[in-house]
């Protein structure tokens, strides 16, 4: 059994969520710990990064609804922090038993505020003067007959590309390091995959 498992940037990916922690759980030695570092959903509603919602993403979380699911398992919340990767994300630690941590209300409290505070429209608009700007961006490259290189073939990558049509005309190329991308088109515009 072990002492600490991890799962970062795996949460979002995972279609039972309860099961996953359950299966931790049951893997666990007593006093052992789960910690999940995943997106947190407030900094990606107030960026209106919309790049970040594509086909692996199964949910983008917020600690409100991971504190329920720990219960399911029989896990309880022994700590919360807020990290820089990825934008903002969080580092939930989860324990069989275990006191919860003193910031667990501020970081409920800010998420909450953050979301009524939002709200959909506000998301949309962020994210449409998001693509605006960056439709403008290209636009002024290709006037200025500039050569624009995408580097990395990514899965954001590619919802921008879809979703900002001036950025798929605007691509020369894109360089990736992964050797099964290379000479491939990427989806939707066909801009060519190629080798640094």
């Amino acid at each position: 059994q072990a002492d600490l498992i991890t799962a970062f940037n795996v949460f979002g990916h995972v279609n039972d969520p309860p099961a996953f922690l359950r299966a931790a759980a049951l893997a666990l030695k007593p006093g052992g710990r789960v910690v999940i570092e995943t997106p947190w959903v407030v900094p990606v509603i107030r960026g209106g990064t919309y790049d970040t919602f594509y086909h692996e993403h199964l949910n983008t979380w917020g600690l409100s609804p991971m504190i329920p699911v720990g219960h399911e398992a029989g896990l309880v919340v022994t700590g919360v922090e807020i990290v820089e990767v990825h934008g903002g994300s969080l580092r939930v630690t989860f324990q069989a038993d275990g006191t919860q941590p003193s910031n667990l209300y501020d970081v409920l409290l800010a998420e909450d505020f953050a979301l009524r505070e939002m709200g959909r429209e506000a998301f949309r608009y962020k994210a449409m003067m998001a693509q605006d700007a960056l439709a403008t961006w290209c636009q002024g490259q290709r006037h200025e007959e500039n050569l624009v290189v995408g580097y990395g073939a990514s899965a954001r990558g590619m919802v921008l590309l879809n979703t900002i049509p001036d950025l798929g005309m605007t691509l020369a190329s894109i360089v990736d390091d992964t050797k099964e991308k290379q000479g491939l088109l990427t989806a939707g515009y066909g801009v060519a995959i190629e080798k640094p």
